[in-house]
């Protein structure tokens, strides 16, 4: 927010090369990087840039190399992420307090995946709680988390393929806040509390 508007930046690693990719009068939320279906590196994003009456959000993608940011689909929503192959965009919406887990109604935080080729949505599970903070997995499964095992945030995976859902952490009472995945979903960091754990599901142990 170096101008009083919460832009997307993009550095080198070491923290040089700083430039703006986007200039909105609006601010955004940064949700991630990924590929479009044509090889193009795009950052995706979230903000309220078109007036809508309907108080939420709507994902957005702008190009690595800046410009003009566009629609991600035409639903809304936020933290969109597309899959490796860029042909899938996970999502959310929803926009229940997180903290509140026992909240069943129709504002809870759902994950929706749009298929770009069929133009076509589909929710990610039939959970009636809080499921939110879409990532991929490969091209056929989402990782997200969820409040359904001990009434605290975890990570789960869905496989699209057959809709079966596992849990891949069992932590209790304190939430994991926050988490990100290579793109294949095998490993993962992830943020609880004060501390941050590495997660492998290619060791057995």
């Amino acid at each position: 927010d170096r101008d009083g508007i919460v832009n997307i930046w993009a550095m080198k690693p070491d923290g040089s090369g700083i430039r703006r990719l986007t200039d909105l009068d609006t601010s955004s939320a940064l949700s991630g990087i990924a590929t479009n279906s044509n090889g193009e590196t795009m950052v995706q994003f979230s903000a309220y840039l078109e007036g809508d009456a309907h108080r939420s959000p709507r994902p957005y993608e702008v190009s690595i190399r800046g410009g003009e940011p566009r629609r991600l689909h035409d639903a809304f929503g936020s933290r969109g992420i597309r899959s490796p192959d860029g042909q899938k965009a996970a999502f959310e919406r929803g926009n229940v307090r997180p903290h509140r887990r026992h909240y069943r109604g129709s504002d809870r935080r759902d994950v929706w995946i749009h298929d770009q080729s069929l133009d076509t949505f589909r929710k990610a599970s039939a959970w009636e709680g809080n499921d939110m903070a879409p990532r991929w997995a490969g091209n056929e499964a989402v990782l997200y988390l969820s409040d359904r095992r001990n009434d605290t945030h975890n990570i789960h995976r869905t496989s699209l393929a057959n809709d079966t859902t596992e849990a891949l952490t069992d932590f209790e009472e304190i939430d994991i806040a926050s988490f990100d995945a290579t793109p294949d979903g095998r490993r993962m960091v992830l943020h609880r509390w004060d501390t941050l754990y590495g997660l492998d599901l290619n060791d057995a142990d």
